[in-house]
Order: C-alpha cells, then structure tokens, then sequence
C-alpha cells in the first residue's frame, strides 16, 4: 500500500500490443525533484520493473526531495523494444551538481567548534526563499484588476524572468543569502562571498546547474568568481522553476 488522494482523477486509455513499455505510478516526492521524461527514462534504462521502482526512489532521494518518494512500475508487453534514454546525460548533469552544493554546503559549516558566536546573530533567523521568490516574480506583473483586489499567487507560476532580472531584483531587496540552514551555524562577512554567505551570480549558476540547463561544456568557475554567460543571464525561468531549484540547493534567506 502506498499514500494516494482519496478521490484520484485518473485518465482511463487502451494500450495494445507492443505500442507501450510500462506505466510508471509516482508520488509527489519525485514528480517534485524529477521531470515527466526524467522518470520515462529512468525506467528505459533498467533491466525489470522492481529495479527501476528503486530507481526511481534513489534518483528523488539523491536529489533532496523532502517528500515521500514512491514509485510503482508495471511491465508491459513492449518493455522489451528498444528504448532510448533522451535524458541520461542532463540527469547525470543535475546529480553532479546537487552534489556540489552539498560540498560547498559541507565547506561553510567547517567553522571550528572553538570559535565564538557572532553577538550580532543572536536575532538572525534563516527563512525560506518562497516569500523572497514571490516578490521578485510579483513586481513584475503588470495590474489586469483593481488595485484594492490581491493578485493570486497562482497566476505568478505563469510568468517567466530572465536569470538577469531575477538577479537584479534579489540585489534590489537588500537581502543576502546562505547554504547554512541554522543560525547557529552562520558566519557573517563584509561582502556577499565572504562567510556564510553566496553571491547572487553563484545562486543563479547553481539554479541553472541543478535544474540541468547550465552549459556542460566548462567546468563551473570558482565561488568568488563566478561570472555568467549572456546566454546564460537570458535564460527564462518561472517562479515554479526557481523555486523548484532553491528548494534543491537548500537556499535559505538571512533575515535580521
């Protein structure tokens, strides 16, 4: 038995013969980190359904989801046709890069366990990004209604920045940003890549780099240097997409 909604919506369709290989059942904790052709392909690539099941679970645990992960894999006659694996490559990609966030998150928390506690962060309290995100991607809306009458949050996954302007309106709101997920553990410097604290130029390659749309051909630069591409700044991303990234790398918001 697994957790499902009370009252699912499913779509009732006819395979025949060999037209379909399986039929993949996933929860929450995986469509949350994995893409629909991400978990298509996860399963093309293994040699029966129990060991593609697993994974599936793997894949969604490797790449931080917070939520339950299950998967049920049913074989269909076509499972043994030929089946290309389109995003092996870009899932091998965002692997490489979740594990880097967690090295870099691993090197700010190597502060020795003698040093004394900054004063100044005793009213320091790390937030989730999603209010942060929501301002950014609000402010560019433009009014369709009243001004008195709320925009819903749910038009704003619509919407789609450039990585420039989500950059220049992180800067703009005067916030800074961490890997550290407790106070405790803060180290506060004089500019954004010093301590505990990341740039925004890194944040942003990182966002890319996990959600597998970074360039593969270089390495990524050093944290104190990173520098964006102009390909890279005009990559369109929606609140849905940015979230979905941050909630990855474990970003959290220093709020005084």
């Amino acid at each position: 038995r697994f957790g499902v909604i009370a009252e699912p919506q499913i779509t009732h369709t006819a395979v025949q013969g060999d037209d379909a290989a399986f039929i993949a059942v996933v929860s929450d904790g995986l469509t949350g980190v994995l893409t629909d052709q991400e978990i298509v392909d996860t399963v093309k690539g293994c040699s029966d359904p129990h060991t593609a099941a697993r994974r599936l679970v793997d894949a969604a645990e490797r790449l931080g989801s917070d939520d339950n992960a299950t998967a049920l894999v049913l074989r269909l006659p076509g499972w043994d046709c030929p089946m290309a694996d389109l995003t092996a490559d870009h899932r091998r990609r965002r692997f490489d890069s979740v594990d880097q966030v967690k090295r870099l998150r691993g090197s700010m928390l190597a502060r020795p366990l003698h040093e004394p506690r900054d004063p100044a962060l005793s009213s320091v309290i790390l937030a989730s990004p999603e209010r942060l995100l929501k301002r950014i991607f609000a402010t560019h809306q433009r009014p369709t209604r009243p001004a008195d009458t709320p925009l819903p949050v749910c038009e704003a996954p619509t919407l789609r920045l450039t990585v420039a302007q989500i950059q220049q309106r992180v800067r703009a709101s005067g916030l800074r940003l961490t890997l550290v997920a407790e106070p405790d553990d803060l180290e506060l410097g004089s500019d954004e890549n010093s301590g505990s604290l990341i740039a925004v130029p890194e944040v942003m390659r990182m966002t890319l780099s996990v959600l597998g749309m970074a360039t593969a051909t270089h390495s990524p630069p050093p944290l104190k240097d990173c520098v964006l591409t102009p390909e890279q700044e005009q990559t369109r991303l929606s609140l849905l997409d940015t979230a979905k990234a941050w909630r990855l790398i474990g970003l959290r918001v220093i709020e005084a």
